[in-house]
């Protein structure tokens, strides 16, 4: 009877050793970004909280999961999804998992990478510029002017760049457009407007001089004459003539002159000067032009200061 029941037990021993199962777990993936998703796999018995810890700190975990469908806190074998917190640094890190058939908590290593490594994403994408109302070739370009195509009605521009960058679209008949790039194409559009073209004159004044000059642009050009003066007369040192211009409103106009100099206009259909300085250059009075009296004498007109020839104002007249 005794050895009938040493039997038995020794029976049940055998299949409580053979139920046993060591509690195994797998991570997919290993290593795993921090702030994406990890599939853990529990094989065996274990207790429904899961927790990570620092390799080196096992005082404070910094991940736990809640396994859910298990009984009386007691989960079996299970696939479980855990999101790996967004602000863990790359480095060694455990997940513990305690184990009912041990009664021990079982410690197995993973590795998060930092989600700061990871760079931006980048795609690719086309944008499509319209010119409303346009009849002439136009371009469009962002900000950076890294991006640009050019065409009469449209044109294609090829982006690329980080996911969600926001570009600023301009174009040469005016406006703005924004697109984003997110792989998807995308319009940039722009109203051009019809040019006006408003016509002026500019008149074209050659200060310090009494010789031919003349002004020129790609508007037109004109010639200014010396004063005739009679013998004795003190001529003033200054000519003009006179330009009819013609072009788009708010065109710029850039001017010359044979003496040397620039000048800018607009045109806005309001008639303008463009002025220059000529002979005005010195590096003593001696080069500066006498004054001439009624009488044949000359007289001290000018005086060189910064190299140019500044008019002296006499209280008196000097020619008395």
């Amino acid at each position: 009877m005794k050895r009938g029941l040493f039997l038995i037990l020794l029976v049940g021993l055998m299949l409580s050793s053979t139920a046993y199962a060591e509690l195994s777990v797998n991570f997919d993936p290993n290593p795993v970004i921090a702030g994406k998703d990890l599939t853990i796999k529990v094989t065996g018995t274990f207790y429904q909280r899961i927790r990570i810890y620092e390799e080196n700190n096992l005082k404070n975990s910094v991940g736990n999961k809640y396994v859910t469908g298990c009984t009386r806190a007691r989960c079996k074998t299970q696939t479980i999804s855990y999101n790996i917190p967004k602000n863990l640094k790359s480095g060694r890190y455990l997940v513990v998992i305690y184990d009912w058939q041990t009664n021990k908590y079982e410690k197995f290593p993973l590795y998060i990478k930092s989600s700061e490594i990871i760079g931006p994403v980048i795609v690719k994408e086309q944008v499509k510029c319209v010119f409303a109302n346009s009849n002439t070739e136009q371009k469009c370009y962002t900000d950076d002017e890294k991006f640009a195509c050019s065409g009469v009605s449209s044109c294609l521009a090829y982006v690329y760049g980080e996911k969600g960058k926001k570009l600023t679209w301009k174009s040469t008949c005016g406006g703005y457009a924004y697109t984003i790039i997110d792989g998807n194409s995308e319009y940039a559009e722009f109203k051009c407007e019809s040019p006006i073209t408003v016509k002026e004159q500019v008149k074209c004044v050659f200060y310090n001089t009494n010789s031919q000059q003349s002004c020129y642009s790609e508007k037109g050009r004109c010639i200014a004459y010396p004063l005739k003066c009679l013998v004795g007369q003190d001529c003033s040192n200054t000519i003009s003539c006179t330009v009819d211009v013609s072009g788009n409103k708010g065109e710029q106009v850039a001017w010359k002159s044979s003496c040397g100099g620039y000048a800018t206009t607009t045109i806005d259909g309001n008639n303008e000067y463009a002025e220059f300085k000529c002979g005005n250059k010195c590096t003593a009075d001696s080069d500066c032009k006498l004054g001439v009296c009624a009488d044949g004498s000359t007289y001290k007109k000018y005086s060189c200061s910064n190299n140019e020839c500044i008019p002296i104002n006499y209280l008196q007249d000097p020619c008395q």
